[in-house]
């Protein structure tokens, strides 16, 4: 197939994912009607298993509940988790360089693959894949990625029992990108950005702040020093990302 065709056709296919996205996104933002979200742990190695259960997707939607209660919002009920069963096939591995067109292939082809393993499953709203690595068999994870369009998010985490309540940050944070949530740190340094990247800007002093902003990913504790959050308990939902989310 000549190269503009295939350019042309993944132009295609990717316009009509974003026009679909934009009624799914209705819908999530509306918080009133029931949402789906399975999640799929992925144990492509024989070193490692699965670290979740059904008490972690508890965990992670009653920190959803509490946190839109600050804002007012009541939101019991409306998000219904489920585990599914563990997959055995890696999904496609991102590029190396962020081209734009090397990003946007590659994005089709996590749709696709999702595609396939959605068929052996009940129907959601939403996929939350979990990828799980042994402990120290990568220096760093690859980044972890959420298609709001595609209402997919793939998760990198170690599978170390001690890195089980760090996994859900992670994971929640991935999740608050398929509701329309964006990213508050810089790319460069990890460092949250102020002021939405901080849970308290306002703060006197600024530093140390208590929270991680949970879309800032790290605690400030001073103007080039952050810390992961190692909980749920240790991050809050920013005004700024509420709104992105529809909670104000």
């Amino acid at each position: 197939m000549p190269k503009t065709l295939r350019l042309l056709l993944l132009l295609i296919v990717l316009l009509w994912v974003i026009w679909g996205g934009r009624f799914h996104s209705h819908k999530l933002q509306s918080w009133t009607q029931p949402v789906t979200i399975a999640v799929h742990p992925i144990a492509t190695d024989s070193r490692v298993a699965a670290n979740i259960d059904t008490d972690d997707l508890r965990t992670i939607n009653q920190y959803l509940i509490e946190q839109a209660r600050r804002y007012g919002k009541s939101i019991d009920g409306v998000l219904q988790f489920r585990l599914d069963p563990v997959i055995n096939t890696a999904p496609p591995s991102p590029p190396a360089e962020a081209r734009i067109a090397e990003v946007i292939l590659w994005s089709l082809h996590l749709r696709w693959w999702s595609f396939w393993q959605k068929m052996t499953v009940e129907e959601a709203d939403l996929h939350v894949y979990l990828r799980y690595f042994p402990d120290g068999a990568q220096r760093m994870l690859p980044h972890s990625t959420g298609l709001e369009n595609g209402g997919i998010a793939l998760v990198n985490v170690y599978a170390a029992p001690e890195a089980k309540l760090r996994n859900l940050v992670v994971a929640t944070h991935e999740l608050l990108h398929l509701f329309g949530a964006r990213d508050k740190y810089d790319p460069r340094t990890n460092l949250p950005l102020y002021p939405h990247g901080y849970d308290n800007p306002e703060q006197t002093p600024r530093f140390p702040q208590r929270y991680a902003e949970i879309m800032g990913g790290r605690i400030a504790i001073a103007a080039n020093l952050a810390v992961e959050a190692d909980a749920l308990q240790q991050t809050r939902i920013g005004p700024q990302t509420a709104s992105e989310i529809g909670w104000r």
